[in-house]
């Protein structure tokens, strides 16, 4: 009987990845970069990492060929942020039938595909791999940073920048390996310079990712997701007439972060969300489906609550 064992050290990690058509040499470099850029709120990047690879490699999941996606796209991520050689995976799995819907790379192309420069990840611990790897990147002007970005990336970047912040919204998935978004916001420290390093990050739940979506679709007109982390961290997103504006903070006084989006980020936003509620809803947007679940059942529901809750407080 054959026991699953993690990879003992950096080779045998990249010679079982080589085994899955993931063409890539990871280096100390960017396997920290993998692990730092896979870590979310509640779960170390390492682990998740070693959750996709255990699941890839077991043909008769349910959820291999997602974890393969997965893997694929965070080596691909952490070679280029790494300025390595990129990766790419040699033969695709044949999907069963092709989707009629619009490529998702179509909003990442209306995007930057890429992830902060700034990023200062923290080593992590494990054995023979205290150095860790993940993500991508090509280089943001506005970042302070120089390279050329990659159009063919699937981690797909939404990104805004203000007088006093900046947001870098971007496709994720939760612990779960359920499609997701999270939200990145970081304060201007000089004239287009942002503290990546300290920058405030929330991971949307499958529930709150389709609030987010009816309010930027117009459907409802603000939604606030509280109780993030230890920290106490919260996500508002309000409809205005010149677009979105995102207010985000934790428990500390001095974090809230204000950012006015315009119209194009916001339309480019609310493209990223339905990609992964495409995913997530069981490919509702295939079949026209998922823009009036949307205005229907969660549009509806959230004004109605917001109704009532107004009356309840002595508004009309």
């Amino acid at each position: 009987m054959n026991t699953y064992q993690d990879p003992a050290n950096l080779g045998e990690l990249n010679q079982r990845l080589r085994a899955m058509k993931i063409q890539a040499s990871l280096t100390p470099s960017s396997l920290k970069l993998l692990f730092t850029n896979a870590t979310t709120e509640t779960e170390a990047g390492r682990g998740r990492i070693m959750r996709a690879l255990r699941r890839a490699e077991c043909a008769t999941s349910r959820d291999s060929l997602g974890a393969l996606r997965f893997l694929t796209d965070q080596v691909a991520g952490a070679v280029r942020e790494a300025g390595e050689e990129r990766p790419h995976r040699a033969a695709e799995p044949a999907a069963p039938a092709p989707s009629p819907g619009p490529r998702h790379n179509n909003v990442a192309q209306f995007s930057r595909p890429v992830r902060q420069g700034n990023r200062e990840p923290q080593p992590e611990q494990g054995p023979d791999m205290a150095n860790d790897p993940d993500d991508d990147a090509a280089a943001d002007p506005e970042m302070g940073r120089s390279g050329a970005s990659t159009p063919g990336t699937h981690r797909l970047q939404v990104k805004a920048f203000g007088k006093k912040a900046a947001l870098c919204v971007e496709s994720d998935v939760t612990r779960r390996d359920a499609p997701t978004v999270r939200f990145e916001l970081a304060t201007m420290i000089s004239d287009k310079n942002y503290d990546w390093k300290n920058k405030l990050v929330i991971q949307l739940t499958q529930d709150e990712i389709i609030e987010a979506a009816a309010v930027l679709f117009g459907f409802a007109p603000k939604v606030e997701f509280r109780n993030h982390g230890d920290d106490a961290k919260f996500l508002s997103l309000e409809m205005q007439p010149g677009g979105l504006l995102v207010r985000a903070g934790n428990k500390n006084a001095n974090s809230i972060r204000i950012l006015p989006v315009g119209v194009g980020r916001t339309t480019a936003m609310a493209a990223l969300l339905v990609a992964q509620l495409d995913k997530a809803l069981f490919g509702a947007g295939c079949y026209g489906a998922l823009i009036p679940l949307l205005h229907r059942v969660a549009g509806t529901m959230m004004t109605n609550a917001s109704r009532g809750r107004a009356a309840a407080n002595g508004g009309n």
